[in-house]
């Protein structure tokens, strides 16, 4: 089961937040105090902690978290795609760049794709389309799934991830009361050959460990033809993000792995990993990190009897391109966190978790230099309340971080033996991560903090607001911050961030549906994509010059006539095909009968949006089912992935010019 393919579910459930076992009520939720990391000060200090989890899990087997399957939320777009680039590109300068299932080099033409099933990295030239052609291809030792290209100095890269085992294969969440009695039935598989066990295959049995390895390879492809593998690293874990600072020319990723504290012998290894380094063609073994550079969660506030299914430990690296054969630097974070979401511009990368055991937790959430001579330096930490649904709800302008988060209803948490109605653990059940409780009301929330002596100093907060709503996309913009929530009604509501300290709601509208991403095209005009009352797939065009008095420009249904349609883009934004210029746009649609690419374009001026046309695969009763899942804009191509091929289209009458296979 891949991992990417797998967790539309969760992300609707942990980035949307939605009736995923949330109440309507506006009672308090539980939350708890701000928990801290300190550095270990040896190797002995990180086993000595992780053994405390294991000894916790063993004497306190009931009160056991599951751990679920993982999903990266998609990030936010940075600087180098917001209507103020210069203005916020930060120290480094730049745009900061997420990676994706393929990626463009529009400079010279170019375009990556990977072939998972063959492990194989293609390179397409793509631009002119009179030249379009496969320029290379290199063989790969991994299953490959994210490409980014970068650029140091005068040495153009293709950084590659993936994994050894063809996608995420994780530990699969088991009910407490399972848990205690299969426990034996674990001890006696550890004497058999290790094997994998995907999640969700719901056997009711305790998963034998075996780490997943994830893999980044770094290509040098200053002559397509001839692409070079440099460096490739393969440590335990899963791939979660990537970014490259292409401004300094550095790459920014982060993995994460389990440390399997339901193991009645824990090795030393399985606490403290060995990653695999090779480099002209010599392959090393050394730490995946230092000791000395792995921090510790601490939290006194959480109950001492709870113990997640397993340890996170999430690991954050940053090579610098301009010497890829140099040293990686890495931070590794050992907590018992469930969700772990990344965002990061020039300067800062920030970090949230959820520490809580269950969904209905609070974020404690962290700030690491990237810019400065301590690079990945922990500087700043807070606790905000609730959850931050994806880091579109994020931004950082002049040193104020802003943040959207929601405080939702999910009541006391129980995992056994919980009253009927749900109210709470009946007296003498095995309650858990029960902890010093705050109260925060339930709904949304706008805060701004600034970094101030290694802490988030709290300048302001608006909220509660629209309480019974659910938040789905988030944008900010210049001095504003706007937000969709929805209900039954798509309502937009943006504040005024003129003074951090006082965030305060100019005005909102509302219309039927649901805008599930929101990007911005100028300091004036959003562009929604999502769905009308009707289910069918809209770009909408939301007017914020007078944001006391949002209004809807002009809205335009992408889908067919069919029952129901829905988008890649509801779930990633980077399914959405843009411009340079943020006029032009695509976006992929699942309907009945076939999977179509709606093209249209945005007048800025005129407020208009036009329809440019479309590009459509049916699905034979019989197969195949082919999507579109990327397209790319060139000066005269239009670029498409979708699961079985590559084509190019020439943009002014959308004529096929070439196509190749992506799979055998």
């Amino acid at each position: 089961m891949s991992r990417k393919t797998s967790t539309l579910f969760a992300i609707a459930c942990v980035a949307g937040l939605s009736a995923c076992g949330s109440g309507q009520s506006n009672s308090p939720a539980p939350t708890k105090n701000l928990g801290s990391f300190h550095f270990a000060q040896s190797c002995d200090e990180v086993k000595s902690y992780v053994r405390g989890y294991a000894e916790r899990f063993q004497k306190y087997p009931n009160r056991v978290m599951p751990v679920a399957e993982p999903a990266a939320a998609p990030s936010a777009p940075t600087a180098g795609n917001a209507p103020e680039a210069a203005a916020d590109s930060g120290g480094q300068g730049g745009a900061v760049l997420q990676s994706d299932l393929a990626f463009p080099d529009t400079a010279r033409g170019l375009l990556y794709t990977l072939d998972q099933n063959d492990k194989l990295l293609k390179i397409f030239r793509v631009n002119p389309a009179s030249q379009a052609s496969l320029t290379s291809t290199l063989n790969l030792d991994f299953y490959p799934t994210e490409v980014v290209a970068a650029k140091a100095g005068n040495r153009s890269f293709a950084v590659l991830f993936g994994g050894t085992n063809g996608g995420y294969y994780g530990i699969e969440p088991v009910a407490a009361q399972t848990l205690a009695l299969s426990r034996a039935k674990s001890v006696e598989a550890m004497d058999a050959p290790p094997v994998t066990v995907p999640a969700g295959s719901g056997d009711g049995q305790m998963p034998v460990y075996q780490d997943p390895s994830s893999v980044i390879a770094v290509i040098d492809t200053t002559s397509p033809d001839q692409p070079k593998l440099v460096r490739e690293e393969e440590a335990p874990g899963f791939f979660l993000e990537a970014r490259a600072l292409s401004g300094s020319g550095k790459i920014l990723w982060v993995s994460e792995r389990y440390v399997p504290i339901y193991l009645d012998q824990l090795n030393d290894a399985q606490i403290l990993p060995q990653k695999k380094v090779r480099i002209s063609a010599v392959e090393t073994q050394a730490a995946v990190a230092d000791c000395s550079q792995i921090y510790l969660y601490d939290n006194p506030t959480v109950d001492p009897a709870y113990s997640p299914y397993a340890l996170n430990g999430a690991v954050i690296s940053v090579l610098d391109l301009n010497a890829p054969e140099g040293d990686v630097q890495t931070q590794a974070i050992y907590s018992p966190a469930w969700r772990t979401l990344i965002s990061a511009n020039a300067d800062h990368l920030f970090l949230a978790q959820n520490v809580d055991g269950s969904e209905g937790g609070d974020t404690e959430f962290y700030q690491f230099e990237l810019g400065s001579s301590n690079p990945l330096g922990l500087s700043a930490s807070t606790y905000i309340p609730g959850n931050i649904p994806n880091q579109f709800f994020i931004d950082e302008k002049d040193g104020v971080v802003r943040v959207f988060h929601h405080v939702q209803n999910f009541g006391p948490i129980c995992i056994d033996n919980c009253s009927a109605g749900g109210g709470g653990a009946v007296a003498g059940s095995p309650g858990a991560a029960m902890k010093a409780q705050e109260t925060a009301a339930v709904g949304n929330y706008l805060s701004t903090f600034r970094a101030s002596g290694g802490q988030f100093e709290l300048l302001g907060r608006n909220g509660p607001f629209e309480s019974e709503e659910v938040p789905y996309a988030a944008r900010f913009i210049a001095r504003l911050g706007c937000v969709v929530t929805y209900r039954q009604i798509d309502p937009l509501t943006c504040f005024t961030l003129q003074d951090p300290s006082q965030p305060t709601k100019l005005g909102e509208l509302k219309i039927e549906g649901v805008s599930f991403h929101l990007e911005a095209l100028t300091d004036t005009l959003l562009l929604g994509i999502g769905q009308n009352g009707n289910n069918a797939v809209v770009a909408n065009l939301f007017d914020i010059s007078n944001p006391a008095l949002p209004s809807l420009a002009a809205q335009r249904i992408l889908s067919g006539s069919g029952s129901y349609a829905y988008s890649p883009v509801f779930y990633d934004y980077r399914a959405l095909a843009k411009d340079d210029s943020l006029r032009n746009f695509g976006v992929p649609i699942e309907e009945d009968g076939g999977s179509t690419l709606a093209l249209f374009s945005v007048n800025p001026d005129t407020k208009q949006i036009s329809p440019q046309g479309s590009l459509h695969k049916s699905f034979g009763q019989d197969g195949p089912y082919d999507s579109f899942q990327r397209a790319f804009f060139f000066s005269e191509s239009l670029a498409t992935v979708s699961y079985q091929q590559m084509e190019v289209f020439l943009r002014s009458n959308l004529s096929s010019v070439f196509s190749a296979p992506l799979t055998n």
